[in-house]
């Protein structure tokens, strides 16, 4: 089986420098014999912070949607910004291959994008459905250096649909670094020289976040999420 694929940075107009993220695409007649299995095996090949799996529309496709799926070297994620970001753009550019398309399905949902072809830059609706879960989970460092006699539970939320986070608040910014692992999200851990991963800092990115609260000021409406991105390889891979 061969798969095309392209490597994009995001969050950046010059190549090399921001986030890189690889997207293979997936064509119609391979949608269903492509696993998950394989996709994780090529996500790990990869070894980026995350690949992305971009399925081709239908030839009948009359919402504008495609679907796409977002892999870690370690697990498939329900959403994430920068693969969101790169995924949208290489659409908005590709309109040969994806005629009219505005959103872009994922396990999280559904969600819209626009392309500001002057800037170069999409915006995306992140599919937020905050909720503090009931549950708390011990507080992973609980020593005096760590967070200082807080309490010994942290509260475990969801922001976007199938993904879970303990929010761990440390004493102060030298303890975030005492850790050996990474404190979010709650499936995965991560040592301390990959928290930086697919994180944008000292990497020369240019994020932009808009967010709407409610008339009250007590809860979110929309958060929107803007970028830039550029193209830097193509290639296919082979899958057994």
């Amino acid at each position: 089986m061969q798969l095309p694929f392209t490597t994009v940075d995001v969050f950046t107009t010059t190549p090399y420098i921001g986030n890189p993220l690889a997207i293979v695409h997936v064509p119609q007649r391979l949608r269903a014999t492509l696993t998950e299995a394989q996709k994780q095996k090529v996500a790990r090949e990869f070894n980026l912070s995350e690949t992305t799996f971009l399925h081709d529309p239908s030839p009948e496709n009359e919402n504008g949607t495609v679907d796409f799926d977002i892999f870690t070297p370690l697990s498939r994620l329900a959403f994430a910004g920068h693969p969101t970001i790169g995924t949208a753009f290489l659409v908005a550019m590709d309109q040969g291959a994806y005629p009219g398309i505005r959103h872009l399905n994922i396990r999280a949902g559904l969600i819209p994008f626009e392309f500001d072809e002057e800037r170069r830059r999409v915006s995306v609706q992140v599919p937020h459905a905050f909720r503090l879960h009931e549950k708390r989970l011990l507080h992973p460092f609980p020593g005096e250096e760590t967070n200082g006699g807080m309490s010994g539970t942290v509260p475990l939320v969801s922001i976007v649909k199938g993904m879970a986070f303990n929010l761990v608040p440390m004493r102060d910014v030298k303890a975030l670094g005492l850790p050996n692992k990474g404190l979010l999200p709650v499936e995965e851990c991560y040592i301390a020289e990959h928290l930086d991963q697919g994180s944008g800092w000292d990497l020369g990115c240019d994020i932009y976040i808009k967010i709407k609260t409610t008339e009250d000021g007590e809860g979110i409406e929309s958060v929107e999420l803007s970028g830039s991105a550029v193209k830097v390889t193509e290639g296919s891979l082979t899958i057994d």
